[in-house]
């Protein structure tokens, strides 16, 4: 018994210590989380005005004016239009039409009434209508797919026309603010009407009988003798089926009746006379429409409108496929094809609250009178009798106290419920969505931004909203500003469009882009959010380093410098150079409002892809900044320095390159994992590839031969060698030589002035030290898998999900890992630390809880760089983008080229341009991975006015041939070590870094693109980085090299 009891006891207790400990485990210890708020617009609705209530629309209204400009609000169009003061130049937001005498181009639409549809060319014309659009949007459909077609502000909100009414309507407001130089539009867009959601091709018989037709109707008349129309009854009326007949008979109502007529098989229908005495037609609850009876009327529908809606617009069909509960074939009302003027009458007689009409002669001419009941009140017409849900039907009380039935109306609900009974694939959503954007003057130009606080679709649409909101359909994204960057240019190269794709590209207006096959460019900011997987590699391209770009129109003196200023993380830049159909050059932002991750599912051996978007759209709001330029800035070299002026304000960077001679950049390579095996047992050892006293003695060597600027990061330092773990606390890696050695090496380091930057990993690792690592920390996608990245298989065309991944770490957590790890990296004694993987990522986690935007992501990687930049240490990242610069003490792996894209047309430096003058870079690995010879580098160097990077290790890397770092194959010091030197002193000897890159102007010669280029000291230099020789200008420029003036 006692054994019993004991075990009885124990086990409970065991799981409950059990219990407790992974409770522990799982909290105590755990990383803090961070969250962010946004600083976004205040929206008020209350304060706008309804553009369709106002009797007249100022079409050229002034809003706001400073020392540069002046901002006028077309609140016919919405179109916002700012006028250069210096050269009267106006950059609008609409498109772009027939210049006027001065040359200037002039929105088609500004002059006349928009609405007007006999003077309104830019309505026959369905790309105008988009082209003339502040934004165009595009939303996902309730299948989850993106939708095909969009939907433009002018045809789908400020002028959409109303096919069933015949009649465009306004479904804007706008709040004007003089005072803060501002203007909001909030545009309700959509389809506000369609004949195919508003009426089914096929109706169920019962559903309708019972809903509109009801099964008693009056006969009526109209009197002819007053000119006031007045409807009366008969004392005559139809109605449906035996037990109608048997209640009129039973309860004293009927007078006679006829022989049932045999229109419908199913039904008898009898006209009968009823007592006038016992049934007053007005007095609804008593036998008509009540609990108790079974008389169903309609008295929102005459009876002609019956006659006309069950007759002649849908005809009485029985269905081949679908039986009722009683295996009888489904009768059912249906249409062949539904012409518009049938529509506007079914949509009148279903959807409308009008009173009834009649033509009538009045003195001879025939007038349209409303009719009226005996005793004086309007006949009103359209819908039904409304019922409450469990099907009683309502009422309410009029002005003397008399019940009188509540109108209700057909909708698109009742439409998709018909169309999925009968199987019929019709489209019967009505999107409509809720979208305010402010404009905005500054000193150099316009801010848009789409306010956060106002966009309204389906998944946040609440009760409290209007219904029209709620038609299962999202918002996807918007193309912002479609032409404000565009012009038509009749002559080719007289415009360029600047974009910073890697180190920078350029397309040319007129290109014959479309002559060469060359699609439209299309590229995301930031590349693609790292935490949505993918099975197969895609081309390995360079990211949009910034979120800008720049559109120089030489021909007409003007430009356009557009930023996203929030929101950059979702967006891309779409851009194209004249062709047919869009004879315009044109750059523009297109941004999603939510993200999307394609997902691949299997099914045996099939596989196929869902598109799975995030529930909750991004929490900021979306900002555009538009400088406009002139004059000497149309080149992308003074496009550059304005955009650097724009960074150095937008981020409080301060100029921090004070170096006057070349710097090498080192990144030694340290410890690493490898098989041992020892009496016949395999085991991992870790040994150095690079130990701390060799590491001296690299930098020694370098210094004695005449390299004596240099800055030295390390890799694989810890404990964990090169598969770095997320840990609390870590050690310093005793095959390197431990904590002293490590410390006497930053201490040489500081002695020779050289910058010392440990590696670190914030966003991702290898594994975690601690407790649900993965489930706690890792981001996840909007499908709610594990973010992890796998090394790619060449051999298999696909990623390795069989290696060690690294995971990437939700952004909530990166500053507090931060504040953990600061305390063991501060035993290294450097003055500096690499952050690898900030500052250059792009990770979200959409966990349902709470989910964080690669957006929001942004603001957390500043949080953690600055932790280290407040706590004293120097800052080396590794390509950042432009958010991260102002972190940044040294910046490695500059981009050197960009992408393939045919569109494109060259590659300029416009990375490094921005960077000049402000930061300390270097550009990529030189003895990496890549094809690129020295010589092209060192070219390369002299265009760019990036510093040297190298990856070095003292042991000959034929050591890791059988490990997973092979990729290493190439850092051998002692192979390098002479063009170490060699580059530097070349460098150091034609003294571009003893100033900054100020000019870059790329020069066509026969079909090669050379560079001239121009420092701060005065250099300038003719530079070929092709493989030929180039004979310019009388003389002759050596490949890979360059030719000093």
């Amino acid at each position: 018994m006692m054994r019993f009891l004991k075990a009885k006891f124990i086990i409970p207790a065991l799981i409950v210590i059990l219990a407790v400990i992974v409770v522990l485990l799982y909290f105590v210890g755990a990383l803090k989380a961070n969250a962010k708020s946004f600083d976004n617009i205040p929206f008020d609705l209350s304060k706008f005005v309804v553009a369709s209530e106002q009797e007249t629309l100022n079409k050229n209204k002034k809003i706001a004016e400073n020392a540069n400009f002046i901002m006028y609000f077309d609140e016919d169009t919405t179109v916002v239009t700012i006028e250069d003061k210096t050269t009267h130049k106006l950059y609008t937001t609409a498109i772009p039409s027939e210049a006027n005498a001065e040359g200037e181009y002039v929105a088609e639409g500004q002059d006349t009434g928009l609405l007007d549809s006999e003077n309104n060319p830019i309505l026959e014309n369905v790309d105008k209508k988009s082209l003339m659009s502040n934004f165009i949007l595009y939303y996902i459909k309730k299948d989850g797919k993106e939708s095909g077609s969009s939907l433009n502000v002018i045809e789908n909100s400020v002028a959409f026309k109303n096919e069933l009414i015949g009649e465009y309507e306004r479904h804007y407001s706008f709040y004007e603010n003089q005072e803060e130089g501002l203007v909001q539009v909030c545009y309700d867009i959509g389809k506000f009407s369609s004949i195919s959601a508003y009426f089914p091709s096929k109706a169920k018989k019962t559903d309708w009988d019972d809903l509109i037709r009801g099964n008693i109707r009056f006969e009526e008349r109209i009197s002819s003798q007053k000119e006031t129309g007045y409807i009366s009854y008969t004392g005559r009326a139809y109605c449906y089926g035996d037990d109608i007949l048997e209640y009129l008979q039973n309860n004293d109502l009927l007078d006679y009746e006829t022989e049932p007529r045999l229109t419908d098989p199913k039904e008898r229908e009898y006209l009968v006379t009823l007592n006038p005495d016992n049934l007053l037609y007005d007095t609804y609850g008593t036998y008509l429409n009540c609990e108790g009876s079974p008389l169903k009327y309609n008295p929102f529908i005459s009876y002609n409108e019956w006659e006309f809606l069950s007759k002649t617009y849908y005809q009485l069909g029985v269905s081949d496929t679908i039986v009722d509960e009683n295996g009888e074939a489904v009768r059912y009302y249906g249409v062949d094809k539904m012409s518009t003027n049938i529509a506007r009458e079914l949509y009148n007689y279903l959807y409308t609250k009008h009173i009834q009409t009649v033509e009538k002669v009045v003195g001879g001419t025939t007038e349209t009178v409303q009719l009226k009941y005996d005793n004086g009140e309007y006949v009103y017409r359209g819908g039904f009798h409304a019922r409450d849900e469990e099907g009683n039907y309502l009422y309410e009380t009029d002005e003397e106290g008399n019940l009188v039935p509540v109108q209700g109306f057909y909708n698109v609900e009742m439409v998709e419920e018909q169309d999925i009974y009968f199987g019929i694939d019709a489209d019967v959503t009505l999107p409509v969505f809720r979208v305010a954007l402010q404009f905005k003057l500054t000193e150099k130009g316009l801010e848009v931004s789409v306010i956060h606080d106002s966009l309204l679709d389906s998944s946040n649409w609440t009760k409290d909203d209007d219904k029209m909101y709620n038609g299962k359909c999202k918002i996807a994204r918007i193309e912002m500003a479609p032409m404000l960057a565009s012009s038509y240019v009749a002559t080719d190269g007289a415009g360029q469009i600047i974009l910073p794709d890697g180190s920078g590209s350029v397309i040319e207006f007129n290109n014959h882009a479309e002559d060469r096959g060359a699609s439209a460019y299309n590229h995301t900011i930031y590349g693609s959010d790292e935490v949505f997987l993918v099975n197969n590699q895609t081309a390995q391209t360079p990211d949009l380093m910034f979120p800008m770009f720049g559109f120089l129109d030489n021909a007409s003196n003007k430009g356009v410098m557009g930023v996203v200023k929030k929101g950059a993380n979702l967006s891309s830049i779409v851009a194209d150079s004249n062709r047919s159909g869009t004879p315009y050059n044109y750059v523009k932002f297109t941004t999603y409002i939510r993200e999307i991750e394609k997902l691949e599912l299997a099914y045996g051996w099939y596989r196929y892809k869902i598109d799975k978007w995030a529930e909750y759209m991004c929490p900021t709001d979306i900002v555009y900044d538009y400088w406009f330029i002139k004059g000497d800035d149309l080149n992308y070299s003074s496009l550059a320095k304005i955009y650097q002026s724009y960074l150095c304000a937008q981020y409080n960077i301060l100029p921090s390159d004070a170096t006057d001679k070349t710097v090498v950049n080192l990144n030694m390579v340290g410890a690493y994992r490898h098989y041992q095996l020892t009496l016949g047992i395999i085991y991992y050892k870790k040994s150095a590839l690079t130990s701390f006293e060799q590491a001296e003695e690299i930098v020694q060597e370098l210094i004695d031969n005449g390299v004596d600027k240099m800055a030295v990061s390390y890799k694989g330092w810890t404990q964990d060698a090169l598969e770095y773990k997320l840990r609390r606390n870590f050690s310093i890696s005793s095959a390197l030589g431990g904590k002293k050695d490590m410390q006497d090496l930053s201490a040489f380091f500081a002695s020779k002035g050289i910058d010392f930057y440990p590696e670190l990993n914030i966003s991702t690792n290898k594994g975690y030290k601690l407790g649900f690592g993965n489930s706690k920390y890792t981001a996840r996608g909007v499908g709610n898998v594990a973010a992890k990245e796998y090394a790619y298989d060449l051999s298999k065309n696909q990623y390795d999900k069989k290696s060690k991944p690294t995971y990437l770490v939700s952004p909530k957590f990166y500053t507090n890992i931060s504040e953990v790890v600061s305390k063991s990296f501060a035993k290294t004694k450097a003055n500096g630390v690499y952050l690898i993987d900030l500052g250059n990522e792009k990770i979200g986690d959409y966990r349902k809880s709470n989910p964080i935007y690669a957006e929001a992501n942004k603001y957390y990687q500043i949080d953690a760089m600055n932790y280290w930049k407040e706590n004293g240490y120097k800052v080396q990242l590794n390509r950042p983008f432009d958010y991260a610069i102002g972190s940044a003490s040294s910046i490695v792996g500059a981009p050197l080229t960009t992408t393939l894209d045919p569109i494109i047309n060259y590659t300029i430096p416009f990375y490094e341009l921005v960077l000049s003058g402000i930061v300390d870079y270097s550009m990529e690995i030189i003895n990496g991975t890549n094809d690129y010879s020295v010589e092209w580098y060192l070219a390369k160097a002299a265009e760019t006015g990036s510093n040297l990077y190298f990856q070095v290790a003292y042991k000959d890397n034929s050591i890791l041939l059988e490990t997973d770092y092979t990729q290493y194959y190439r850092v051998h010091f002692e192979q390098w070590k002479d063009t170490i030197i060699d580059m530097t002193t070349r460098l150091n000897q034609l003294g571009i870094h003893g100033g900054h890159l100020v000019k870059h102007e790329s020069i066509n010669v026969n079909g090669l693109t050379i560079a001239k280029v121009e420092y701060s000291n005065g250099i300038k230099l003719y530079v070929n980085t092709n493989s030929r020789d180039v004979i310019y200008d009388g003389k002759t420029i050596k490949a890979y090299s360059w030719y000093k003036l």
